[in-house]
């Protein structure tokens, strides 16, 4: 992989962009006190269980997202160049201008800590990717 897109997949890697479809439209309709124009108990009863769900959902997947975040970041602050690796994510400069290349990221790419922490990063996405999609 060439020094740029690495440069950015290591920013990415701290931004934690997980699956959250919004829920508003229900949340909504739970607060609008019309829930009593829904005559039907199951449908009711289903509407209230969704919110939980995704109420349940969210608080797991932020958790889970909190407890792992050390393994990404410690190693990036160590073996890497952040400021240098934002200004090729803010389109300031190439790494070839700033004299990054692939070797300034082997530190990085070989930490079992940084390894493991995208595994484990990866791995809470399709988690809790799949309990949303229950939820649609």
């Amino acid at each position: 992989q060439d020094p740029d897109s690495l440069a950015l997949d290591v920013i990415m890697s701290l931004y934690e962009y997980w699956f959250n479809p919004s829920n508003v439209t229900v949340k909504d309709l739970l607060g609008s006190g019309n829930m009593n124009l829904i005559r039907n108990a199951s449908i009711k009863e289903k509407l209230f269980d969704l919110e939980l769900l995704y109420q349940s959902n969210t608080s797991n997947l932020e958790h889970e997202t909190y407890e792992y975040q050390q393994y990404l970041s410690k190693p990036i602050f160590t073996h890497a160049d952040v400021d240098k690796m934002a200004q090729i994510f803010l389109k300031e400069h190439t790494a070839g201008e700033l004299g990054l290349t692939v070797a300034n990221f082997e530190g990085l790419l070989h930490d079992p800590v940084y390894r493991n922490g995208c595994a484990i990063a990866s791995l809470t996405s399709l988690e809790y990717s799949d309990l949303f999609r229950q939820i649609l």
